[in-house]
């Protein structure tokens, strides 16, 4: 299939008009634009598998998104996505194993599911101020380097930002919980954790780290 950008119609998918659901992608395009309506019915969400191992590399999306299923487009060759502000829901694995470097979530996510962006090539992260829990391996075996996390975030999960190449953690007063191997495999000499903190895993950083209270 050639790389210029398609916008999909009814022809490169299969739609549930009733749930407003992709539920496969049936065609071979590389830089997709999903669109706000497909036969007259609008897309609210993307189900799980639906665009896996599809070799896409550019995927813009619509702004009457809600939902991202599980794996919905893991094993990709993703370098761009555009997330619209309407997405509410990103599910396990739903970003896997791609190329992205640099990601911009929606306002409104309030958890990322477990490795929805795990083995990419990001190097840089902004979590919007209204995502509370950060699932298992979210964002293991990234290039992360620093990370400033928002005032809304209270768990952080098993090896969320393990397997990454983190200096410098900015961990907010909001984090009550951080769960095992959360941090591990990183290049972190000292962390302060803040004294909201309710459960810190001992194995949540790499030995040798110096961890001290906020």
């Amino acid at each position: 299939m050639t790389n210029k950008v398609r916008t999909l119609t009814l022809s490169d998918v299969e739609f549930d008009s009733q749930s407003g659901e992709i539920v496969t992608y049936t065609s071979g395009y590389k830089n997709i634009i999903i669109p706000e309506r497909l036969g007259g019915s609008p897309v609210n969400a993307i189900g799980s598998k639906a665009f896996c191992s599809k070799k896409i590399t550019l995927l813009v999306m619509p702004d009457t998104l809600t939902t991202i299923g599980e794996s919905a487009f893991s094993f990709n060759h993703l370098t761009t996505v555009i997330f619209p502000k309407s997405v509410c829901s990103i599910g396990e694995f739903a970003f896997s194993n791609n190329g992205l470097t640099s990601i911009s979530l929606p306002q409104g996510l309030t958890k990322i599911y477990g490795a929805a962006f795990a083995m990419n090539d990001l190097t840089q992260l902004e979590i919007p101020n209204s995502v509370e829990h950060i699932g298992d391996f979210a964002f293991e075996g990234n290039r992360l380097k620093t990370l400033t996390l928002p005032n809304s975030v209270t768990f952080i999960d098993e090896g969320a930002f393990a397997d990454n190449a983190l200096e410098s953690v900015v961990i907010s007063e909001s984090v009550t919980h951080i769960g095992n191997g959360a941090f591990v495999c990183n290049q972190l000499v000292n962390v302060v954790v803040p004294q909201s903190i309710v459960s810190l895993d001992e194995y949540a950083f790499d030995a040798g780290v110096k961890v001290t209270d906020g």
